[in-house]
């Protein structure tokens, strides 16, 4: 998420949301749905993480995923 998208990014328990500016959606309560908005200078990339997946979580969480991206 680069600093960019801060002005409309939202933190959740586990993932962030980048909310579009088309139609005020990033102020939009029902699509903001209880997020937390991260401060404007906010950036989170790789070389800044703090957690990381192992590859057995990784793999189990692809695992128990599959059917949301396949569609299945």
């Amino acid at each position: 998420i680069g600093i960019e998208d801060a002005p409309y990014t939202f933190k959740y328990n586990g993932y962030y949301k980048i909310l579009p500016t088309i139609n005020d959606w990033s102020q939009d309560v029902d699509r903001i749905k209880g997020g937390e908005k991260v401060s404007n200078d906010f950036v989170y990339s790789s070389d800044n993480n703090d957690e990381w997946m192992t590859v057995d979580y990784l793999r189990g969480w692809i695992e128990k995923n599959r059917s949301t991206f396949l569609g299945i």
